[in-house]
């Protein structure tokens, strides 16, 4: 019996000592995945992935069997994700794009939806800023998020120019994300 203790109890230390040291990955972003979800995740899978948060299905207005913008409270009412699903149902109907709403979202290197352009520019290398009518859309080589920031945080000649190429040394360093989003 001694012998049984001398090593169940260094294992179960052990074991303790990693569930305890795992990080909580509810939040995290990275490629493939936000939080609990995952590119392969279908929409009729986010019940069960959020169990104790609020799901809203706005469904299509031409289809009212199919799902539209799916968005997520959590408990208190705060809103956590806005999920756009694939455009061709297939089994369970995929995920097109997630809208990050909550700031406790974060990337590997714990930029979120509340993080400026500098600081994705610091940490991600930009492999295509892209000139839209209010907004410019900021993309990351190898990564499948994109921020959106809005015209509106530019210099005066860029604001209503949808038609030149912006680089980006035109984005100021404390422009701030409209949109955090995730494309798969």
């Amino acid at each position: 019996m001694r012998a049984l203790k001398k090593i169940f109890i260094p294992f179960f230390s052990i074991l303790l000592l990693l569930v305890a040291c795992q990080k909580d990955e509810t939040f995290v972003i990275r490629n493939g995945q936000v939080g609990k979800i995952t590119k392969y995740t279908k929409i009729k899978q986010l019940g069960s992935l959020f169990p104790n948060d609020s799901i809203v299905n706005l469904f299509a207005a031409s289809n009212t069997n199919v799902p539209g913008v799916v968005q997520i409270y959590e408990k208190g009412g705060k809103k956590l994700l806005e999920i756009t699903p694939s455009k061709y149902a297939d089994d369970g109907q995929g995920i097109s794009y997630i809208q990050i709403l909550d700031e406790r979202y974060k990337t590997e290197k714990g930029l979120s939806s509340k993080s400026t352009f500098k600081d994705f520019e610091k940490k991600y290398t930009i492999s295509s800023i892209e000139n839209m009518i209010n907004n410019v859309m900021v993309s990351f080589q190898g990564y499948d998020f994109y921020i959106v920031i809005s015209k509106d945080e530019l210099p005066n000649e860029l604001r209503f120019d949808n038609k030149s190429k912006i680089d980006k040394l035109q984005i100021p360093d404390n422009a701030k994300v409209k949109y955090f989003n995730v494309s798969w």
